[in-house]
């Protein structure tokens, strides 16, 4: 999708091209590799004049894997050239050649095996020579000329590519093909070869990968595009994100390169979408990563045939979330409360709920939350109800597995409630003051019981109690006879009893028990004899 910023982010882009016969490399730079017509030459004479001379070569070769530069001395005298031809016609929009390196693979150096060591030169016969294919006429060594870079043998390594930096970059050809050749500087200068041999060989394009020429030139775009932080990373996806900061007046194609390796050019590339212009943004979801690995990637924007890279950023995919564990519920009246541990390597847990069967996916039932938290309340829920819970793990746009959980509330007042045990009315257990409703003094005991704010069951209880006490007392006093009292005061309660206003045997027996222990314990301490 395409979406405007509100400011331009200001990044100096590295730049690079893509065409069939060149691959990516580091930001600012481009490989094109040899070609199939890249030719060894030579040419054996008795006179070294016509060996290095201006006509057909005894022997050239575009089917060879190697070819030589140098010159030797063995009974007759031979010349070596190396012909190299590179299609670097991408490089014809709009863009600015900053520098460029030969890169050739030795495979044999006679100078270092013991030989005369000697200086090289890169020449150029453009645009005409060599034709390609090559022909005879191409080996006139009155057609090339100039100092494009060199070195010495002394420098080379065998069984590697050697560096050569291309002075004149006005030779790369951004219509067609860069040819080159490379010849000895005694060649050039015609001196003619004496004693040991002076000859290294290089791979051709026939070689195979990993030996071929390459041909690395770097430039600047006159456009800027730039690599933005990945988003919305889970333990298998990420959104890859870019910003067009200058289009330089036309339109551009994005895409993405990325990689478990910091070097993306040889990683996975989204397809190209067009259409991008300056303030604009270009993002793409890249799925089937691994979890808990850093990937690589990058922009590149296009336009026509040349391809500028944004720097390279990385990112870490998330570990693989799991569901919550230990989620139970319990109830408070007309809510339930829940509780879980949130799953490892989720941003949160989400919650839904439903009426008899638990929720069957993220979109089944009702929305309960959707929290980082470990808990939640669900209010305002029916008495008596069972209620339904599923609970998944949430990453990005991933969900775990789910868990459950289920709870009923509690009965309420909105439940049927179970039936109740009617209190016992028997008579004896019931106090009832009302059965002295005739009583002198009737309302005065109950306002003065009321005025203590006692009840009114306790209260007359409390009269009576004091009532048979008194007659026990006095009964006592006039006989002299403890047996008198206490029937008098049994007397007075079983009447209490029998008119409702004590609560059952139990206070009868009570004070019984108690007069009577009294009278026997005075009995004991010398009271009056029966």
């Amino acid at each position: 999708m395409k979406k405007l910023l509100p400011i331009l982010i200001l990044v100096a882009l590295a730049t690079s091209v893509l065409i069939p016969s060149c691959v990516f490399a580091d930001d600012g730079e481009i490989t094109f590799t040899g070609d199939i017509e890249d030719t060894e030459v030579r040419n054996v004479d008795a006179v070294y004049a016509d060996a290095r001379g201006e006509g057909t070569p005894s022997h050239s070769d575009n089917t060879s894997i190697t070819s030589s530069v140098g010159q030797i001395v063995f009974g007759d005298f031979v010349v070596y050239r190396s012909y190299l031809y590179f299609d670097t016609s991408a490089l014809s929009a709009g863009v600015n050649i900053t520098g460029a390196i030969l890169q050739l693979y030795v495979v044999s150096s006679d100078a270092k095996a013991g030989g005369q060591n000697f200086n090289f030169t890169i020449q150029s016969g453009m645009p005409t020579y060599p034709h390609r294919p090559f022909v005879g006429g191409d080996y006139n060594y009155t057609l090339y000329a100039g100092d494009g870079g060199g070195g010495n043998t002394t420098d080379m390594t065998t069984g590697a590519y050697n560096n050569i930096t291309i002075t004149e970059l006005g030779w790369l050809n951004m219509t067609g093909y860069t040819k080159f050749v490379i010849r000895s500087d005694d060649d050039i200068n015609n001196v003619v070869p004496v004693g040991a041999m002076s000859r290294f060989k290089i791979a051709n394009y026939e070689n195979g990968a990993g030996t071929t020429p390459n041909l690395i030139v770097f430039y600047e775009t006159g456009w800027s595009v730039t690599t933005m932080d990945a988003t919305y990373l889970t333990d298998q996806s990420a959104r890859l994100n870019s910003y067009v900061v200058d289009d330089a007046g036309g339109s551009l194609d994005l895409r993405f390169q990325w990689d478990t390796d910091a070097d993306v050019s040889d990683g996975t590339n989204t397809t190209w979408t067009a259409g991008f212009n300056t303030g604009e943004s270009h993002s793409e979801t890249v799925g089937g990563l691994a979890p808990n690995t850093q990937y690589w990637f990058r922009v590149q924007s296009r336009s026509g045939t040349v391809v500028a890279h944004g720097d390279t950023l990385s990112f870490t995919t998330l570990s693989t979330p799991m569901p919550p564990t230990d989620a139970h519920a319990y109830t408070e009246d007309d809510r339930i409360v829940l509780v879980w541990t949130r799953g490892y390597a989720t941003e949160s847990t989400l919650v839904r709920w439903k009426l008899g069967s638990y929720p069957t996916s993220t979109s089944d039932g009702t929305l309960l939350t959707l929290t980082e938290f470990g808990s939640a309340s669900h209010e305002g829920l029916d008495y008596g109800t069972e209620y339904y819970y599923t609970l998944w793990g949430y990453t990005g746009a991933n969900y775990t597995t789910p868990i459950y959980a289920r709870i009923t509330t509690s009965a309420g007042t909105d439940a049927t409630a179970p039936p109740t045990t009617a209190t016992p009315t028997f008579w004896l257990t019931t106090v009832d003051y009302t059965r002295y409703a005739s009583m002198p003094l009737y309302s005065f005991i109950n306002d003065f019981v009321n005025s203590l704010s006692a009840n009114l069951n306790f209260g007359w209880t409390i009269l009576g109690l004091i009532v048979s006490a008194l007659a026990g007392v006095f009964v006592f006093f006039k006989s002299r006879d403890g047996k008198a009292a206490v029937m008098t005061i049994g007397g007075v309660m079983v009447a209490l009893v029998l008119l409702r206003l004590l609560p059952g045997f139990m206070a009868v027996f009570a004070v019984l028990f108690f007069i009577g222990a009294s009278k026997m314990s005075k009995v004991g301490q010398g009271g009056y004899a029966q």
